[in-house]
């Protein structure tokens, strides 16, 4: 079943007619085309209007030029910093960021939290402005003042937190189509932890529950924790993709292996270990910066998923994977890598569940 959010509720009748000879059918919810989807040139103008008026109860900090850079950037041609979690990473703001972003105005966006992103992006930066904006109520995420301010960045950041929390209050709203906006003038979106998990087309939602650990997300297809989101953002290179962050350093391969496992073939899985991440232009190009490493997860015709269905353990088998460090590339849309892949699987049966070595300092 797919309820308001886009996200997949799983029940023993559900996955029966997704069963056929065995396998889970493909399938994929996909957003219809948002306006924000088809926004023409012209709309990338420099907006030199007035900045609305502060809503009652939005916590916000700004820190510099309270008026608008109006930078000049090359619509679509954006790009996404995924970063995953623990320590921030100095120089993927400073080697992708900053020489996109040309000393613009930043947004952060945060459902609780304070300022502290404010002098630290100001500086590696060298931003017109740093604004963080506290969103945790759904009239503020459609305010005139929200929107103005972040369809002005040319970053926008989404700091940690609670990815089930900025669906619950960001989705549907006005600032759902502002951060696409974003993007698709030609600016950078990106976010850590919480904030990268949301960027991608399909995104881990436990709302409401304990978040899964491999273990348990292997024991049942169905188990209750197992849910998946999407129709959020709309970046066209992170369509059929889910990431997960802190990847190696809280073993999230064989939840992000579960996940994958009752998706189309098509799926990526994109997994961001702590203190890393991965920077994506618009053709598809992805480099990596960071002390530990990059997942890429998919498909082919090798790859088996032998047994995926309600109230048994996944069995998930001869998936690629690829494991990117600092300097080394990946291709999102064609695939095309600097490193070689290897295979991995897991079987929820078993204590020993993964089937290869999920993580290692070199996939040689």
């Amino acid at each position: 079943m797919i309820d308001t959010k886009g996200r997949f509720r799983f029940s023993a009748v559900t996955a029966a007619l997704l069963v056929w000879q065995g396998l889970v059918l493909c399938f994929n919810v996909a957003a219809e085309p948002r306006p924000s989807d088809q926004t023409q040139e012209s709309n990338f103008q420099c907006n030199n209007t007035q900045r609305p008026d502060r809503p009652h109860a939005l916590k916000l900090y700004l820190t510099g030029n309270p008026q608008n850079a109006c930078i000049e950037l090359e619509p679509e041609q954006g790009g996404v910093l995924l970063m995953g979690g623990g320590s921030d990473l100095d120089r993927a703001f400073k080697k992708r960021v900053f020489p996109r972003v040309k000393g613009g105005d930043v947004v952060v966006l945060r459902s609780s939290g304070g300022r502290g992103y404010n002098p630290y992006l100001k500086a590696l930066l060298q931003a017109d402005s740093v604004e963080t904006l506290v969103v945790r109520r759904r009239r503020h995420a459609s305010s005139d003042y929200v929107n103005w301010a972040v369809r002005n960045a040319e970053f926008l950041w989404i700091a940690g937190g609670d990815q089930s929390d900025y669906l619950n209050q960001w989705q549907g709203t006005r600032l759902q189509d502002s951060i696409n906006f974003v993007y698709q003038k030609g600016g950078v979106i990106g976010g850590t932890s919480a904030g990268s998990v949301v960027q991608s087309e399909f995104i881990y939602d436990p709302d409401g529950v304990q978040g899964a650990s491999s273990p348990e997300a292997l024991s049942d297809l169905c188990h209750r924790s197992n849910n998946v989101s999407s129709q959020f953002l709309s970046t066209e290179l992170l369509r059929d993709v889910i990431v997960d962050s802190h990847f190696m350093q809280r073993d999230r391969m064989g939840r992000l292996l579960a996940f994958m496992a009752r998706m189309k073939p098509s799926a990526v899985g994109l997994g961001v270990d702590e203190e890393t991440s991965i920077f994506f232009t618009a053709n598809g190009d992805g480099v990596v910066d960071g002390v530990n490493g990059v997942y890429v997860l998919r498909s082919d015709d090798a790859t088996s998923r032998t047994q995926v269905a309600c109230h048994k353990p996944v069995r998930f088998e001869q998936v690629l994977k690829v494991r990117l460090i600092e300097g080394q590339s990946y291709n999102i849309k064609t695939h095309i890598s600097t490193v070689s892949p290897t295979r991995m699987g897991v079987d929820g049966a078993v204590s020993e569940f993964y089937l290869e070595v999920p993580y290692t300092m070199t996939d040689e």
